[in-house]
């Protein structure tokens, strides 16, 4: 019985994290960040290469890095159960 209900919490857990959606947001954070730097020029014109949204996309993606070694850390002290019961609150 142990093992079925860590199945289902795991199952759980993982279900959670793709309703939040961060994934998507992840893959078209350069998308997302064009369309809002169009809007917000004024002109619409902007540069066509992209180069300033993959740049802002690769910060995005460095602050993502930078969240998971912190969260990784705070396993190490903390351990997985009190993490994850505060995150739940």
């Amino acid at each position: 019985i142990g093992v079925r209900r860590a199945l289902l919490l795991g199952c759980f857990l993982q279900l959670l994290q793709q309703l939040t959606g961060v994934n998507t947001l992840m893959y078209y954070s350069a998308t997302l960040l064009q369309m809002s730097l169009e809007t917000t020029d004024g002109c619409g014109a902007g540069d066509s290469d992209g180069v300033a949204e993959i740049c802002l996309s690769s910060l995005v993606a460095a602050a993502q890095l930078l969240g998971t070694v912190v969260g990784m850390c705070l396993v190490d002290r903390f351990g997985r159960r009190p993490l994850l019961l505060g995150s739940l609150v």
